[in-house]
């Protein structure tokens, strides 16, 4: 948010947040040993509100608590008109981020970037098998982008422009 106002001060998009604010919960056979961190990356809702509050961001980040695979359909489904540039996706499990790959590439412009924290991860295996899962599906449409200079995020995948 604080980079759109600083590069586009003039746009209106928005920043949306989904998180349960509960840390890892939801695994699945694919996500290997993090099933064993239930609860790990918990975050506290109130200090991000008040970081959102410190710099007068409310109009530009909406906060969806909650689980994502009830929170993210109910918003696509509601805001029909909304699409998407960029998309960090950080949920570190296989079916929270097979979800959002599969809901929001539609949903995502031509150009845009699906970003993840933990592609390739040994640790947390079912993020990256349900992006390789996707790529496997929509070969052609989206060009794999190395992030040069950091350990995180791991891949970013930008979607062909039309």
């Amino acid at each position: 948010a604080k980079l759109l106002r600083i590069f586009d001060p003039l746009c209106r998009k928005q920043v949306h947040c989904f998180d349960s604010f509960e840390g890892l919960t939801q695994f699945s056979a694919e996500d290997g040993l993090a099933t064993g961190q239930v609860g790990a990356y918990s975050g506290v809702i109130d200090e991000l509100n008040a970081i959102i509050e410190l710099y007068e961001m409310e109009d530009e980040v909406q906060i969806h608590q909650g689980l994502i695979e009830d929170t993210l359909p109910q918003f696509l489904d509601k805001r029909k008109e909304v699409t998407f540039s960029f998309i960090y996706c950080d949920t570190d499990l296989f079916s929270s981020t097979q979800q959002i790959l599969k809901s929001m590439h539609p949903r995502l412009s031509p150009g845009g970037l699906f970003v993840f924290d933990e592609w390739n991860d040994e640790t947390y295996p079912g993020e990256g098998l349900a992006v390789n899962d996707f790529l496997a599906e929509n070969y052609g449409v989206y060009e794999v982008q190395h992030i040069r200079h950091t350990r995180q995020p791991t891949l970013a995948i930008r979607k062909a422009p039309l």
